[in-house]
This record gives C-alpha cells, structure tokens and sequence, in this order.
C-alpha cells in the first residue's frame, strides 16, 4: 500500500519465527481416565540442531547479513508500466528469508536449524478426563526458526471400551445378572468397581428387569473438581434355559400360584430407553 501511495514499501529483517503446534492422539484405558496419571510417550517433532544450537551455521563458522537482500530476507523489483510503478517482492533466493548467510552450513541440519527427531515425554494425566477431551502441553511442539519460540502441543485422548463398565459423563453404568428368585424375594449380592474392589449392594425384593440401583460414589471423578459420579447397576433378570425336574416341579408349582401380571406397565420399556438413550 505504502508503494501506491508514493512510499517505497516498509522495509524489515524477517525475525524469529514461532514453531509449528502439533496434535498427537493417544489410547488409554477407562481406568487411567478415572484414576489419573502419567502416560510415556514419543513424539516425533523438528528440535532445534544440538550441533549448531539452531543457527544453521558449522561451529566455528562465521554468520554474515545477507549481500543480496541486506538481511531484509525478500528482494523487490520494481517496474514501471503505464498504470503506474509496480513492486515485486519475494522471498530472498540466497538466504531463504533469514536475513542471514553462512560461509559453512551446519553439516547436521544442512543449515536448516532443525532436524527430525524422537522426542520422549511424560504426559500428565488429569483423573475424570474424557474421550476426545485435548491436553495442552506448551512448549512441546516444534522448534522455532531463527530463535523463535517452539510451538504448543495438543493431545487428543481417546478412551478404550472396558468389558464391565459403560461411561455415561461422570457415572459408570454397570449390568448385574440375579435370578427370578433374587429379584422376587431381594438379595445382598457383590459388583465390581472400577476401583478394583468389590462392593456390597442390596436388591430390592420385587425388582424389575431393568430396574436401575446406584451405588453413589463410586463412578469417575470431576474432571477438575472434587467428587465423584455414581455407578448404576442395571439389574438383568435371567431366565434360565433348563431345568432340572426338582426345579421344573417347582416352577410349576409358582405357576398355579402366581397370578398373572398386568400387560399395561409400560415402565420397564420406558426405564431402557431413558437409560440408553432411545427414543
């Protein structure tokens, strides 16, 4: 704009630039989702040259401005047409915009500044994180040019399926399998946490299949914040598939006592699909 206006265009040396952010994707299982942690990882990244400190240049060797673009890192051509003086910058072909040249390039990095690299990390794991929640780690991405500050790096967790446990936001949702008889009369059975231990929990005598019991505390902890979700049984009422006569005669036997239910409770059906989303 200064060039239309009669200016000759600003004119300044191309300075540090910032290094690249990078995203990275990891697995974890639920457990370490809900206890926290620590995760060793490799990241592959351009780090600054260890052999020339990020200048390009070959120890020993001297570091000049620039002869062709005088550090300015672009040249200009200008050309005169009939609407008017025009200017053509573009980066400078002799020092790819540094500004700068060297008598021996950095026989590590080929006077790049940086190389390809491995880089191991800690990774902290916050308890109560969720999948497809990013982790931002500062600092570790990848190395800036010309001393520029390196960029930012971004982690993408991703949460295995667990064989016991569902997640649902902060709860854990759970099946426990009793009996006809379990249901009908109650029963004090033990489940599984996700804490490893087992904890006791009371059946109501009369449960439905389907029928929700929460057991208050133990699901995942508050991404931060204190406490904890709950962990909801789901009791599944199994039938069984053969019978023994002893059992075959007793069956029978609750047949003729029991009167029939009412086909009009739709409360189960609506208790499933509240609990896994249906419509």
């Amino acid at each position: 704009f200064d060039t239309f206006f009669g200016g000759e265009g600003r004119r300044r040396e191309r300075g540090p630039l910032r290094g690249a952010d990078l995203r990275f994707e990891i697995e974890i299982d639920l457990i370490d989702a809900v206890r926290g942690g620590e995760r060793a990882v490799t990241i592959p990244r351009l780090d600054a040259c260890e052999r020339c400190k990020g200048a390009g240049a070959e120890p020993g060797s001297s570091v000049t401005t620039c002869a062709t673009c005088q550090g300015h890192g672009e040249v200009r051509q200008v050309r005169q047409s009939v609407f008017g003086r025009f200017v053509n910058v573009s980066t400078c072909p002799r020092c790819g915009g540094s500004g700068k040249t060297v008598d021996k390039p950095c026989a590590s990095c080929r006077g790049e500044g940086r190389r390809r690299t491995e880089r191991p990390l800690t990774l902290p794991i916050p308890a109560g994180i969720d999948d497809g929640q990013q982790l931002r780690v500062a600092g570790e991405g990848e190395a800036g040019l010309r001393g520029g500050p390196s960029g930012d790096l971004y982690v993408l967790i991703r949460i295995k399926e667990h064989e016991k446990f569902k997640r649902d936001g902060d709860d854990l949702l759970h099946v426990l399998r009793v009996t006809p008889a379990q249901a009908a009369l109650g029963a004090d059975c033990l489940v599984p946490t996700i804490d490893g231990e087992s904890a006791k929990l009371k059946v109501p005598a009369g449960a439905q299949h389907g029928q929700v019991v929460r057991l208050r505390g133990k699901g995942v902890p508050h991404y931060g914040a204190g406490g904890r979700g709950d962990q909801l049984v789901y009791l599944d009422v199994v039938i069984p598939k053969s019978l023994s006569k002893e059992e075959r005669t007793l069956w029978e036997r609750l047949r003729e006592v029991t009167s029939a239910p009412s086909q009009d409770d739709d409360s189960m059906l609506g208790t499933i699909k509240d609990a896994f989303g249906g419509d």
